[in-house]
This record gives C-alpha cells, sequence and structure tokens, in this order.
C-alpha cells in the first residue's frame, strides 16, 4: 500500500515538475504552491459551513475590538479576553473539518517536494558516505559484505564498521556525471540498490536514505522502493547536503518559501473564489 501512494505520488509529482526541471527552483514552488492554495480553498468552500465560520470569524473580531474599549479597564479587558477566547475556540472548531482533511495531502506533498527541494546532487570529484544500518542483533561479517557503483561513481575506501557492528560504512567519489548513478550493497543474502546522483544537468529527485520498517520514514523518501522486510538491513543513507534557496542573497528553507507563497495565494484568490476562511 505505502509502495503504491508514494508511486502514484511520485509519478504525479514528476509529471507536473517536467517543464520546470530546466528553470530556476522558484517556478516549481509557485505552481505548487498555487495548487495548494486551491486545494485549500475548495476544501474551506465545500467541506465547512461558510456562514456560521463567517459569522464565527465576526465574533472574533468584535471581541478583539472589545479590548481597546476596556483598555483603561483591568477587569474588562479580562472578560474580553476570556469571550475573545471562547469566539476564537468557535472560530477553529468550525475551521478544523477542512484542515483536517487537507493535512494528510499536504504531508504527501510535502515528502513528494523534499525529494526535488531538501538536498543536492553530489558535484563531481565531491566525496561523500555511504552508511548501511542492519537490524539489532544481526552484526554482519564484514567478509560477507562488498559495494559496488554505477560507472560514474568510484568506492575509495575499504568497509568501515563499528564496533557493535550494526552499522557499516564507505567513502565513494563521483568522477564524472552520473544523473541516474547507484550502488549496490551485496551480501551472501541479497543485493541492495541506493540512487546516487552527480551532476545532473537540470532540477532532479535525490533519495537521501532507502529504509525497511518505517512507515513514516518511507512516506518521507518516497523515491525508491522500500528495503524488503527479510532484510537484515534497516536503511541506506547517502550524506547529500541540503539544497541552497535563494531569495537575492539570502538563503531561505523551500518548505517556509511554500507555506508563505500558499498564504500569499489563499487571500489573493479568497474573494473569486468566494470562500471565507
Amino acid at each position: 500500500m505505502i509502495e503504491r501512494v508514494n508511486q502514484a505520488g511520485f509519478q504525479l509529482t514528476s509529471w507536473i515538475m517536467a517543464p520546470f526541471e530546466k528553470t530556476s527552483p522558484w517556478v516549481g514552488i509557485f505552481v505548487f504552491s498555487l495548487l495548494t492554495a486551491v486545494a485549500a480553498l475548495l476544501a474551506y468552500k465545500f467541506c465547512s459551513n461558510q456562514r456560521v465560520l463567517k459569522r464565527r470569524k465576526g465574533a472574533a473580531v468584535g471581541r478583539l475590538l472589545e479590548i481597546r474599549l476596556y483598555q483603561d479597564d483591568l477587569l474588562g479587558i479580562f472578560g474580553t479576553l476570556g469571550r475573545l477566547g471562547g469566539a476564537t475556540s468557535l472560530y477553529l472548531f468550525e475551521s478544523f473539518k477542512p484542515v483536517a482533511i487537507l493535512l494528510i495531502p499536504v504531508l504527501l506533498l510535502l515528502f513528494q517536494l523534499s525529494c526535488w527541494y531538501q538536498f543536492r546532487p553530489f558535484d563531481v570529484q565531491e566525496g561523500a558516505l555511504v552508511k548501511v544500518e542492519f537490524e539489532d542483533g544481526k552484526a554482519i561479517d564484514p567478509a560477507e559484505l562488498r559495494l559496488e557503483s554505477s560507472a560514474g561513481i568510484s568506492i575509495e575506501t575499504d568497509l568501515f564498521q563499528s564496533r557493535d557492528g550494526r552499522e557499516a560504512l564507505w567513502r565513494i567519489r563521483g568522477h564524472a556525471p552520473d544523473p541516474e548513478g547507484w550502488v549496490e550493497l551485496a551480501s551472501r543474502e541479497e543485493i541492495l540498490r541506493k540512487s546516487v546522483s552527480v551532476a545532473p544537468a537540470e532540477l532532479t529527485p535525490i533519495s537521501q536514505r532507502r529504509l525497511r520498517d518505517s512507515l513514516f520514514g518511507r512516506l518521507m523518501y518516497p523515491k525508491e522502493r522500500g528495503i524488503p522486510k527479510t532484510s537484515t538491513v534497516q536503511s541506506i543513507k547517502l550524506s547529500y547536503a541540503n539544497a541552497p534557496l535563494y531569495m537575492g542573497s539570502r538563503e531561505i528553507n523551500w518548505i517556509v518559501a511554500l507555506f508563505i507563497l500558499s498564504i500569499a495565494f489563499g487571500l489573493l484568490l479568497q474573494k473569486p473564489f468566494r470562500v471565507e476562511f
């Protein structure tokens, strides 16, 4: 079920992102911010009682304005604050249904977009670490493990294993552009492949980790299928650096940018959609 959700979401996101892969990262963020705002407006329009929501919002604003009337009356201010809290609670309760409906789709969207905006690919000649974590109590004999790679990637070190035997590390380096590169962990029982992206010519999705058991974690990294449940490997992780997103000379987090733009589009489209929120 998780794999189907991830695959469907990734295909849809990739289809929407395809025209913007050679443009600025901001273009895709603008598009998805607009789509998020439209989805939120439709949820509020059809999943909330707009008349009640407008009335309760007006009541909350009215209680807020009462504070100015009682600014010289301490007891009056306390009474107004109590009524403001009650009015705000009723407004939030009326808003809960559309927010609850939006919560899961928005989270899934953020997980999908994180493939495109959270991490940057490796540069040519940039070193990286491959970290493999094994199940508790399943320490592996180093002699049984080997790491192989695609043509554009070289493996620079032998296996380094932690004292408890639960972690194995290798250092790799991309010596040529290899957007669809990979490393393979091979043991006596299985072969597990992990995608590696080196110097693509355009914006490309990246998977930092491949996981086994974690439901939430596998939704967070939707590009690759989960590790089979029969495997002793818990996760395979690459040391990707965060992708920078700049507004002028200032770096900004892509989630913050998406959130702010979604609110801005929502406010701009509120009247055309005839929605109260």
